[in-house]
Order: C-alpha cells, then structure tokens, then sequence
C-alpha cells in the first residue's frame, strides 16, 4: 500500500505518534519524515494532495501560507493567528 499520511517535522508528541502507528500496525500508511531543511519542504507540498496542520502551540502560521500558495487546501486548528 502507498504511503497516505506524510508527517514533516519534530515535536513533543513525534514519540508517542510513532508508538501509536506501530501498536495499530499502520507503518506502511504512516511515515514520519522528521524535521528537514527549509528548502526541502517545496518537494513535500508539490508531492502533497492537501496539508494539515493541527498545531495549538505555534502561533505563526506561514506554513500554512506556504501551502496555500503552492495550491493546497489546508486543515488547520482554530487557533491563534492562523485560526478562522
């Protein structure tokens, strides 16, 4: 099966997402990409079919600027300075 989720970047709950992935024996859906550099992350949005980002904690919100202008529709949470 071809990946269907692509989770770029590092953070608190990348451990505990990863226990979870391997305890419901979704490796071969799920695959964690870890954090890489900026100019890596325009191959990510073209490869992409839509961005989530489901953050709470960062109140900046230029990746979601970032994917919208490469044509993504974005899922955000209704937060801080991105919120709706």
């Amino acid at each position: 099966m071809k990946t269907a989720v692509t989770i770029v970047g590092d953070g608190q709950e990348r451990s505990n997402l990863e226990k979870r992935v391997q305890a419901l024996k979704l490796n071969n859906v799920i695959k964690f990409i870890g954090k890489i550099p900026q100019k890596e992350t325009l191959n990510y949005y073209r490869q992409a079919d839509v961005f989530c980002f489901p953050s709470i904690r960062e109140s900046g919100g230029t990746v979601v600027l970032e994917a919208m202008a490469c044509g993504l529709p974005c899922i955000i949470a209704n937060n801080g300075g991105i919120s709706l």
